[in-house]
């Protein structure tokens, strides 16, 4: 978000003068200035995923965590601080960068195996 909301600088829905009095906030609460893409889908997909990858064959309940993360980005846009294209586009970096770091970590894992002392 440090590089994409000041490079784009798409306004969030609560900061747009013609949705004023459409855009359910709470207590006043908008957020910074810009909001494309959304910081929150991204971290919430990205640790979703990341942890299905990772660990759902040894903790099959994980799988909820997608659930939760998509909750998370329809809050964000329930809230009026993401239009839906912010919240699609971060999720998608944010399964993106999990898949990667995935791949990685695998990677690395396979090249530097973990011996245990017996």
């Amino acid at each position: 978000s440090g590089f994409m909301k000041p490079f784009f600088e798409r306004p969030r829905p609560c900061h747009e003068p013609v949705l004023q009095g459409l855009v359910h906030t709470v207590n006043g609460h908008c957020g910074g200035r810009f909001g494309f893409a959304s910081s929150h889908a991204a971290n919430s997909m990205g640790l979703a995923v990341f942890c299905i990858l990772w660990l759902a064959k040894d903790f099959g309940w994980l799988r909820w965590l997608l659930p939760w993360a998509l909750l998370t980005a329809y809050s964000r846009v329930y809230l009026g601080v993401h239009y839906p294209g912010d919240i699609i586009v971060g999720m998608a970096i944010g399964a993106l960068a999990a898949w990667a770091m995935h791949a990685l970590s695998r990677r690395l894992a396979l090249r530097w195996p973990i011996r245990r002392r017996i």
